[in-house]
């Protein structure tokens, strides 16, 4: 302002003088240019605000992700323990079908000696009837020798 007051008094002083013109009109453009500088000042100011918060943001995300990241290795601890026990589980389910194949071939041939018992049974008890039909027959022939033994005299029980 004080300039502008110089400027004007210089102009009074001297009217028609080119160079306090030209002094006026750079000193009008550099108010122009000092305004402009503060509006950009003002928005380089907003914009730094803006990038703070972003930057705050980006901060509480970068924390959110780190916990995130604590979970998925919490996690995936849990699934080698997991996948331990299944290796585990899998080795037992092995040895348990050996265990089982075993087992039944152990019934197979336990099923084959019963088989073969039992047709030793058959044939055992087949010697029973061919017995029992021979005593039938030796009976039959003691009751004729009985009653031929009645039939002598001085013979009878």
């Amino acid at each position: 302002m004080r300039y502008r007051l110089a400027a004007a008094f210089a102009l009074v002083a001297c009217s028609g003088c080119s160079l306090i013109n030209r002094v006026d009109t750079a000193l009008e453009r550099l108010g122009i240019a000092n305004a402009q500088l503060a509006e950009a000042n003002q928005r380089i100011a907003e914009a730094n605000q803006r990038i703070a918060a972003a930057d705050q943001t980006i901060i509480k995300s970068n924390e959110m992700i780190g916990a995130a990241n604590q979970t998925i290795d919490r996690s995936n601890a849990t699934i080698v323990q997991s996948n331990a026990s299944i290796l585990k589980s899998n080795a037992t389910i092995v040895q348990s079908n050996a265990t089982i194949e075993k087992s039944n071939d152990t019934i197979v041939n336990s099923n084959r000696m019963i088989e073969n018992s039992n047709k030793m049974i058959g044939a055992a008890n087949q010697g029973i009837e061919r017995s029992n039909g021979l005593i039938g027959e030796a009976n039959k022939k003691l009751d004729v020798i009985d009653k031929t033994i009645q039939k002598i005299p001085g013979l009878r029980p």
